[in-house]
């Protein structure tokens, strides 16, 4: 069953249209699970050919192997301890 099928899709009045600065208020909010965020990180480690590991020491240093690294770490830094 597709991810869109098994999250609920709520209607939220606070999803703000970042080019406009209004309220979209048919904006479909899905709420993940914490396993269904690890995997999507998991999967995108595995896609991307690095371990968080490298990722980590590569932030903590500030010497990115690459600049897709950097995207990476950006997008996943806030979901990872």
């Amino acid at each position: 069953m597709a991810l869109a099928e098994r999250a609920p899709n709520l209607r939220s009045p606070e999803v703000i249209d970042l080019h406009t600065g209004t309220a979209d208020r048919d904006a479909d909010v899905f709420v993940l699970s914490h396993e269904e965020v690890q995997d999507a990180i998991d999967n995108t480690l595995a896609r991307a050919g690095c371990t968080l590991e490298q990722l980590r020491e590569e932030a903590a240093s500030g010497d990115w192997s690459s600049e897709s690294n950097w995207h990476l770490w950006f997008c996943i830094s806030p979901f990872v301890d």
